[in-house]
């Protein structure tokens, strides 16, 4: 069970947030040639998906990403979490700067939807890109059973373990009702970088 944080923290997701994965985000987009929408009932899915022409076992849904059955969803889903591939993310511009600008007041919690099994390669990116990091209890990531649950979902049943969150800075702008009912102000990534840069004499001085 992870540590509970009681303190007052920043939650920051990873992919598409601080983590520029283009690179890998084809992945999942090759496929997108689609045609007749249907109601998805993949796995509690309620949004609408539409159908690829060629390939019928994989659904593109309209909330964000994309659903599939099972078997496709997991083979797509390590190529697109490949440790190799990962390791290779840029680091979005301002980002770094400016967490390590936050985390002087207020530690700095990624919450990520990567499985755990990219733990160590995570950190090392992290590391490597000069992200502020406070250790392991500062790190939350999909274990088997959230592998592939709705972000929202995963990312409100993670969150019982912050108590109190200043800020919440993720790309996913369906999330911003899971951060505000625990009382955070969400800011949208990444464009959030630049426009906060412009502001950090205001964040240095307070």
């Amino acid at each position: 069970m992870p540590t509970v944080i009681s303190n007052s923290v920043i939650i920051c997701d990873i992919d598409s947030t601080i983590a520029n994965q283009d690179h890998r985000a084809g992945i999942l987009r090759d496929r997108a040639v689609l045609k007749d929408k249907k109601v998805c009932a993949e796995r509690g899915c309620k949004h609408i998906y539409r159908v690829p022409e060629e390939e019928e076992d994989m659904y593109y849904c309209s909330r964000k990403g994309i659903c599939y059955n099972a078997e496709v969803k997991k083979e797509l889903w390590d190529k697109f979490f490949d440790p190799k591939a990962v390791i290779k993310d840029t680091p979005i511009p301002y980002s770094s700067t400016f967490l390590n600008i936050l985390n002087k007041k207020y530690p700095i919690v990624y919450l990520t939807g990567r499985p755990v099994e990219l733990w160590s390669v995570t950190i090392k990116w992290l590391n490597m890109f000069g992200f502020p990091f406070r250790g392991s209890n500062y790190l939350m990531m999909r274990g088997k059973e959230t592998r592939y649950m709705d972000s929202t979902e995963y990312k409100k049943k993670a969150l019982q373990y912050c108590h109190h969150i200043k800020f919440a800075i993720d790309d996913d702008e369906l999330c911003k009702e899971v951060y505000e009912a625990k009382g955070a102000t969400f800011l949208k990534a990444p464009e959030c970088w630049e426009q906060l840069w412009k502001l950090k004499d205001l964040f240095i001085s307070t």
